[in-house]
């Protein structure tokens, strides 16, 4: 019984300070309640589990701040490539204007 209660406390304290998943928990639970010994193996296995967990946090987290850089720096260019745009299309609309200007001047009064 003392096993079974070892066995059981360690699994919480597992589950609490590591976040494992709830599968590696439910695995500590039966081994503990069936009064396995293999209560180390099971804590092993819960433990490699929290670090397949950190490990795709760290993956999620840092991909997805290089999705918002990538996503900032695409704006940017986008952004750029907008103005560059807008400058090349008003610059003939400007010079048209400006000779449609001089042109009728002359007409009149030239």
């Amino acid at each position: 019984m003392t096993t079974v209660r070892r066995a059981a406390t360690m699994t919480t304290a597992t589950a609490v300070t590591m976040t494992v998943p709830l599968a590696a928990t439910l695995t500590a639970a039966v081994a503990a309640v069936a009064g396995l010994r293999t209560a180390a193996v099971v804590v092993a296995a819960s433990r490699t589990a929290a670090v397949v967990v950190v490990v795709v946090v760290v993956v999620v987290v840092v991909g997805s701040r290089i999705a918002v850089v990538a996503t900032a720096r695409t704006a940017v260019v986008t952004a750029a490539a907008v103005a560059a745009v807008a400058a090349v299309t008003a610059r003939p609309r400007a010079v048209s204007a400006t000779t449609l200007l001089v042109t009728r001047w002359i007409s009149c009064y030239g």
